[in-house]
């Protein structure tokens, strides 16, 4: 499917078809957990910091760590709703290394903190 998208089409799916963006994608999704940095990516797709940004964001239409972010939180959020996870174990699960710093993450993507989006949910 990837390879008929026009080519000027961006998201994941454009992001997909490229060597390094591919592969960047891959290994993010492998290991959502992992410390993740642009440097770090850069050097696992064997690209410069700044050509790596750039193809990034040209094919997948946001930075690497906005996407990086935007997936940790969403992948959160379903977390959540399954019992038995305490808030501070849905953050370590996706890379966070505190409670605090999640849940200012959470709250500034959608508006309102984990522990009250879980009763709502």
């Amino acid at each position: 499917y990837s390879s008929t998208l026009p080519e000027d089409q961006v998201g994941w799916l454009n992001g997909v078809r490229d060597p390094q963006v591919g592969r960047a994608l891959a290994l993010i999704h492998h290991d959502l957990s992992a410390p993740w940095s642009v440097e770090g990516l850069a050097k696992e797709v064997g690209a410069s910091r700044s050509a790596f940004i750039d193809r990034f964001t040209n094919l997948v239409g946001t930075s690497p760590i906005r996407y990086l972010t935007t997936l940790r939180l969403q992948t959160a959020k379903l977390r959540l709703r399954a019992p038995g996870k305490t808030i501070s174990q849905v953050a370590f699960s996706i890379g966070y290394n505190s409670e605090e710093a999640f849940s200012r993450a959470f709250k500034r993507e959608f508006g309102t903190p984990p522990a009250r989006w879980r009763e709502l949910r």
